[in-house]
This record gives C-alpha cells, sequence and structure tokens, in this order.
C-alpha cells in the first residue's frame, strides 16, 4: 500500500466547510485542482513503478539478464495513460494489483471529480449574481481591499458592509448548499447538507 494524506483532504470535509474553501480559495481554486491532479498522477505513477519492481522481482540490485523488455516504452504508455485517466475523470482499463491501491487510487478520482463538479457549480451560482454584490464578494475574498475603503467606495458604514457581506454570502451558500451531500471516509453519501 502507497502512503499518502491528500486523499480525502476534501469530501472528508462537512458541506460547510467546504463552501467555505470555495469561497476562500475561488480564484485559486482552479490551481488547486491542478495541483491535486499532479499528486494523483504521482501516487499513480509510484504505484505502477513499485508494481513492476515487484513483478522483476527487483530487489535493488541491477542483475542483467536475458529478458528482453522495453520498459522505456512501457512506462511512456503508463504515463499517457495516466494522463488520460485523469483527464476524462475514469479509471479506465488500469487495474492495480493491490486492493488498498486500487481503493486510494479510486477515491482520489471521485475526489477530484466532486471538486472540479462543485467548483463548477460554486462558480455559476457566483457569476449569477448581480454585479454589485459580485464586485463586493470579490473584494471580500481577495482581502486587497479592507472593509472600511469597500464601504467607503459602496457609500455606506462599515457595520453595513458587514451586513451585507454576511447576507450576500448566506445566499451563495445557500444556494449551492442545496447541491452538496457529506460523505464519510470511504466517499459513502452521509446524512444531509450541513
Amino acid at each position: 500500500m502507497t502512503e499518502q494524506k491528500f486523499i480525502g483532504s476534501y469530501y472528508t470535509k462537512k458541506v460547510n466547510d467546504r463552501i467555505r474553501l470555495l469561497y476562500s480559495n475561488y480564484c485559486e481554486f482552479p490551481q488547486m485542482i491542478e495541483g491535486y491532479e499532479d499528486g494523483l498522477t504521482l501516487l499513480i505513477t509510484s504505484i505502477k513503478s513499485c508494481e513492476r519492481r515487484r513483478d522483476r522481482g527487483d530487489l535493488g540490485v541491477r542483475v542483467q539478464t536475458s529478458i528482453i523488455q522495453n520498459t522505456t516504452a512501457q512506462i511512456a504508455v503508463e504515463n499517457v495513460m495516466v494522463e488520460e485517466m485523469i483527464a476524462s475523470g475514469e479509471l479506465g482499463d488500469m487495474t492495480f494489483k493491490d486492493l488498498e491501491d486500487a481503493r486510494d487510487v479510486s477515491l482520489g478520482m471521485d475526489e477530484l471529480n466532486l471538486m472540479k463538479l462543485e467548483y463548477k457549480a460554486f462558480k455559476k451560482w457566483f457569476e449569477a449574481l448581480p454585479e454589485e454584490e459580485r464586485k463586493i464578494l470579490l473584494d471580500d475574498m481577495h482581502g486587497m481591499k479592507g472593509g472600511t475603503e469597500i464601504a467607503d467606495e459602496l457609500g455606506i458604514t462599515t457595520e453595513a458592509l458587514y451586513v451585507k457581506v454576511s447576507r450576500i454570502k448566506k445566499k451563495l451558500y445557500d444556494r449551492i448548499k442545496t447541491f452538496m451531500c457529506n460523505y464519510d471516509e470511504n466517499m459513502v453519501r452521509i446524512g444531509g447538507n450541513e
């Protein structure tokens, strides 16, 4: 079994925590997804590398054999398969000899798909907000302007701004929350969306 820590770091969070994560990382979330894809690619390629060494009976010592293999070509084909698998979001024909590895990769693929779907839904609902509300939330998300500066631009008090931001966020959270649910450590759907 390959030791990994990133799988489950998203889907095991409660719905409200995932929404807060999407909100606070809205502009960077596509890069977070790319980073997750890279981590999943590394996990899969290391599993396949271990399987190849096991199949050869590799003990860490190179011994010349008469077995003719084109390991480089095999690795290149596997790398292309992994890239296609991650791009499609499906395991396809790739198999794993260790059940724990297969489980980890399957959960990782499901988690990656969930991240993509929830970000897409969040983005859709965010873009459906009126322009003024989107601008207020973007200013809040980026943190580049302080509350006083944003409130001054809008001609309202900072207290009124905080109330306004809270209401807009609640509206956004409530809309997306209806499409989300909680998962257990095996990514089995549990409970509601609280």
